[in-house]
C-alpha cells in the first residue's frame, strides 16, 4: 500500500512537474526580456555610429 502510493502517478509528482516547467519556458522562451535585449542592442549600435559620423562631418 505504501509502494504504489509514491510510485504511482500521485499529486506529488504532478505538482513539482509544472512548477519547474513554468520557470524554464519563461526565461528560455521568447519572453519580454529577450525581445527587449535584442531591441536595445540594435538601437545602441545605431546610436553609436550616429555621433561618430556627426563629429567627422
Amino acid at each position: 500500500f505504501t509502494e504504489p502510493e509514491p510510485a504511482g502517478p500521485g499529486p506529488a509528482t504532478t505538482a513539482p512537474e509544472p512548477e519547474p516547467d513554468f520557470t524554464e519556458p519563461e526565461p528560455a522562451g521568447p519572453g519580454p526580456a529577450g525581445t527587449d535585449g535584442s531591441d536595445r542592442a540594435s538601437v545602441r549600435t545605431e546610436q553609436e555610429p550616429d555621433p561618430s559620423g556627426r563629429r567627422a562631418g
